[in-house]
């Protein structure tokens, strides 16, 4: 057999934190350097904060620094650093809605999330003020396990594309929770060619009750 032998390359995409309640109180996306966001919850109300750093930890300024994530995040380039969050829901039409709001007034972005009847989310649009998009669309075994993840990223820096990931084999731990996942990846420009296979691997932290 013919072949070249690789080490292990692991990254580290991004990270979340919550409090003690389970509410989300940071998540950082990682790249040439980090996108951290903060989120406080003050009288019912989620203000939201935007902080970039560099490679080196240094906080820096996004008019001055172009943030490039490992994934194809959603760029936070151009949009305002401080804004609120409001969310929307109409349960009968098993549909979510994030309204980001500048300081200012003006509309920052929407992010619409669409859900089946057994409450597995099927799809993911959003759209920001300078219109550029994000959507994902997920599918499912019948066991409720993902077996695609499909997104679809129209940024207006290159040609609209899409990136499939194709899931093979899931771990679970005693509580049921997903903890890693073997899968492949595919692109629009090499359709059906696999540019890549990963494993996915989540740690679970469970507080104390």
């Amino acid at each position: 057999m013919n072949g070249k032998s690789v080490g292990s390359l692991i990254d580290t995409l991004g990270a979340d934190y919550f409090d003690v309640d389970g509410e989300l109180v940071q998540s950082s996306i990682f790249g040439n350097g980090e996108k951290r966001t903060i989120f406080k919850r003050i009288k019912g109300r989620v203000e939201t904060e935007v902080l970039y750093f560099d490679s080196f930890g240094k906080s820096v300024d996004d008019k001055l620094f172009i943030f490039v994530a490992r994934t194809d995040e959603p760029t936070e380039n151009g949009l305002c650093p401080n804004y609120s969050e409001r969310r929307e829901v109409d349960s009968a039409g098993h549909i979510e809605r994030d309204v980001e709001t500048c300081a200012d007034g003006m509309r920052r972005s929407t992010t619409t999330r669409e859900f089946g009847k057994t409450g597995k989310l099927f799809r993911v649009l959003r759209e920001d003020i300078k219109l550029r998009t994000w959507e994902d669309v997920y599918s499912y075994d019948t066991l409720g396990n993902i077996t695609d993840y499909n997104f679809v990223v129209n940024d207006l820096k290159r040609p609209k594309y899409w990136h499939l990931i194709n899931y093979v084999d899931f771990k679970f731990d005693k509580n049921k929770n997903l903890i890693r996942a073997v899968a492949t990846s595919s692109n629009s420009t090499r359709p059906g060619q696999m540019i890549y296979q990963f494993v996915e691997e989540f740690i679970i932290t469970y507080y104390p009750s």
